[in-house]
């Protein structure tokens, strides 16, 4: 295993702390925001615990014109108030990316790019999410539905008639 302690596809427990990816959506369309929330859990209710968080991203494949926008260095601490789990209990952070918008692609490709995210307490040390992935896809391409193309298609053709016959 990569990590010390338990770990699965979406959360790590070292020590008395466990760290989580609340998340379950982490493919975003360009354009749009993408959020990503931890829950950073103490399994001891007589001490709580002082962090810092660490936060990485680096670009895996596909378009790397189709990525985040990282975020700032600090995150959104939300109920982790002065970076602190209160001992039994569990508090909220959050990273936010905004995704640029390369519009006008009609390629529908996407990409992929690598998430790593910690915490380090002392006495219990470090407590990192094994990396995962967030996918940016290309905003869809809007096509014409048949009918219509056939009535606009339709339209032009009776104008073109109808313009010949008038010249003669």
């Amino acid at each position: 295993m990569l990590f010390p302690g338990i770990a699965s596809a979406d959360s790590v427990t070292v020590g008395d702390l466990t760290l989580t990816l609340a998340s379950t959506n982490t493919t975003v369309v360009e354009g749009n925001p993408l959020t990503l929330d931890f829950t950073v859990a103490d399994s001891n209710a007589s001490l709580g615990y002082q962090f810092a968080i660490g936060f990485g991203i680096s670009f895996v494949s596909g378009d790397m014109s189709d990525g985040p926008i990282p975020p700032d260095a600090q995150p959104s601490l939300g109920t982790c108030t002065n970076f602190l789990v209160p001992g039994g209990g569990s508090c909220m952070f959050s990273f936010s990316f905004g995704t640029g918008s390369d519009g006008g692609e009609t390629d529908a490709d996407g990409g992929i790019w690598a998430v790593s995210v910690k915490i380090v307490a002392p006495i219990i040390g470090t407590v990192a999410l094994p990396p995962f992935d967030i996918v940016v896809t290309d905003a869809p391409v809007t096509t014409p539905e048949p009918s219509s193309a056939l009535l606009l298609g339709g339209s032009l053709l009776g104008l073109g008639i109808f313009r010949a016959d008038w010249q003669f």
